[in-house]
């Protein structure tokens, strides 16, 4: 995540545990049944830090390299979902996104989302080659 999406949060984090807390949130993801109560904990300072602001700000493919907050797929989701709304259905940038949200951890709770972009593109391809 670029420093500009995170301006003004600096007092949160602290670079030499990085690594660290990865890993602790990590294991508490792929832990028996410990994403939901993470998931809470992952709302609660999404909400308290605006993060999902933040990230409405942020580029798409920035997104795409991080996974650690539920609401960054939130947000993904809610980018390309708008743009087939409106027909622009970008079959590459598409797939790309759900090969990609296929292995982060929160997946499991996702799934939905990210197969129906995944059949939205071969719908369209469909019917674009028999127009």
């Amino acid at each position: 995540m670029p420093a500009s999406a995170l301006r003004r949060l600096e007092w949160f984090i602290s670079d030499s545990n990085k690594a660290y807390c990865y890993q602790i949130v990590d294991e508490w993801q792929r832990g028996e049944g410990g994403d939901y109560e993470l998931m809470k904990v992952c709302h609660h300072v999404e909400r308290e830090l605006l993060l999902a602001e933040r990230f409405d700000k942020t580029e798409k493919g920035v997104l795409l390299k991080s996974g650690t907050f539920p609401a960054i797929n939130e947000n993904i989701f809610k980018r390309f979902f708008a743009d087939i709304s409106m027909n622009v259905i970008k079959v590459d940038d598409i797939t790309v996104a759900v090969e990609n949200r296929r292995t982060v951890a929160w997946y499991d709770l996702t799934e939905d989302y990210i197969e129906s972009l995944y059949f939205i593109t071969h719908m369209h391809e469909f019917v674009t080659v028999h127009r």
